[in-house]
């Protein structure tokens, strides 16, 4: 073939990102995503970006690489350059104490997944609704070919997998045996995680202000905790706020994973925590699910 052209597969931050390198490199590009716009995804989650910010900074247009720490972020007020909002605090679950302020050097931009991927698909044309079901290479023109579920198919010179764990580009490299890249469940670690708002303010306060601005983790002799914050609409009403708790032990998963049974073994392991800790298990019984 001629002139380049690469297929992404995935439209989540990374192959958009990529799409954004691509198109200020003048290389032709064409980019599918299997969900339709605005389709819920499962894991919204937060995710810190530190090292990596000026290489992402590097891939997207001035104009929206400069919004990363406002459209992006998960609270839009916040310095990201200044203590303790670059960094984060691990405690000590049982005696509330902190063993590492984690403040870094420059910027660390905690950004929301949804708010970041929304941001980085501006100027780029996306593909909605393409599930990827096959793909052929030729040796002999160097070409490869991708067929998706609406019956179109597209040819290109590279195709790039940023479909996620259940990648269905790896599926294909794979192929047959398809086993090989099947992503495998962690075994003997039970995890919980919920999102919630706090009706109460006060509440949602007393949170923020027990634990960090924007994440921290503790680490007891019977969980991991982590802890962030989600989504902040309105920095002066907290009852907006959205956070985001995530749990973890070594175990077997208990049988009855409804939310009250799911209560009730968080609140028997919090049982010994430090008051600093508690928000992180109690918020079951303290929030509304957002």
């Amino acid at each position: 073939m001629g002139e380049p052209h690469v297929l992404i597969i995935g439209a989540g931050v990374t192959g958009l990102a990529i799409a954004h390198g691509l198109q200020q490199a003048g290389i032709k590009y064409s980019i599918f995503e299997r969900k339709e716009p605005g389709q819920l995804r499962s894991k919204e989650w937060t995710m810190g970006i530190h090292w990596g910010l000026p290489l992402l900074e590097g891939l997207l247009p001035a104009q929206i690489a400069v919004r990363i720490a406002t459209d992006g972020a998960v609270d839009p007020s916040l310095k990201y350059d200044e203590p303790p909002n670059n960094g984060a605090y691990i405690f000590d679950g049982v005696s509330g104490d902190i063993l590492k302020d984690l403040n870094v050097s420059g910027r660390i931009v905690r950004v929301s997944r949804q708010k970041l991927r929304a941001l980085c698909s501006e100027g780029i044309n996306v593909h909605w609704g393409h599930a990827l079901l096959s793909v052929e290479c030729d040796d002999h023109s160097n070409s490869v070919t991708a067929a998706f579920s609406d019956g179109q198919s597209y040819t290109g010179t590279v195709l790039v997998g940023c479909d996620g764990p259940r990648s269905a580009v790896r599926n294909h490299l794979f192929m047959p045996d398809r086993s090989a890249a099947t992503a495998r469940p962690m075994e003997g670690i039970v995890t919980t995680s919920m999102c919630v708002t706090y009706a109460d303010p006060n509440v949602a306060t007393f949170v923020r202000s027990k634990t960090h601005p924007v994440w921290c983790i503790a680490i007891s002799p019977v969980m991991f905790h982590f802890m962030s914050i989600q989504d902040v609409p309105d920095p002066e009403r907290p009852e907006t706020w959205r956070f985001f708790f995530f749990n973890s032990w070594l175990g077997e998963k208990p049988h009855d994973t409804s939310g009250s049974a799911a209560r009730s073994v968080l609140l028997e392991r919090a049982e010994n925590l430090a008051e600093v800790r508690e928000p992180l298990v109690m918020s079951s019984g303290l929030s509304r699910k957002a």
